[in-house]
């Protein structure tokens, strides 16, 4: 029983964070917008959106893709699993949940090195200083969740 107020529990942190991410997103949209029309009504050249585009977006993606994974909506086996037997379409959503940790495993560790080095050398946006390396924990978190997700998917299928 606890196990299984564990699973919702995670299942409603993964949503949420689905839902930060929709958040930044919106956030994003309004930073563009405003931005844009607010350099319009002053003729200038509009700089600041660009970077926090090229600083969020990123971010944004990652949010989605543990919710997509849970609810399996980024690989399906759809157009051909129709055909097949329970037993074969159970071995093939296992093989896709276990594909997905150990391609997610790889990419976050590589992304720590990523951001370990980003922080050492100090590297920033250009025009507003952030630091590039700001970016990285919710990746990192989002992966992490990514390979939860990915491990919740084999235990309902399993069982």
């Amino acid at each position: 029983m606890k196990f299984t107020n564990n699973i919702n529990n995670l299942r409603n942190i993964i949503t949420y964070w689905a839902l930060i991410g929709g958040c930044l997103l919106f956030f994003l949209l309004l930073a563009n917008v405003s931005g844009i029309a607010f350099d319009n009504i002053i003729n200038h050249v509009p700089y600041t959106s660009y970077e926090l585009i090229q600083f969020l977006m990123p971010v944004i993606v990652f949010n989605f893709l543990p919710y997509c994974e849970l609810k399996s909506a980024h690989i399906t086996f759809d157009y051909f699993a129709v055909r097949f037997k329970k037993r074969v379409n159970l071995l093939l959503n296992s093989s896709k949940s276990v594909i997905v940790i150990l391609i997610s495993a790889y990419i976050l560790y590589q992304m720590i090195y990523g951001m370990i080095d980003y922080y050492f050398f100090g590297y920033e946006t250009v025009i507003m200083s952030i630091p590039i390396w700001l970016s990285y924990p919710p990746i990192l978190i989002s992966l992490f969740l990514l390979i939860l997700a990915a491990m919740i998917n084999i235990k309902e299928e399993i069982s």
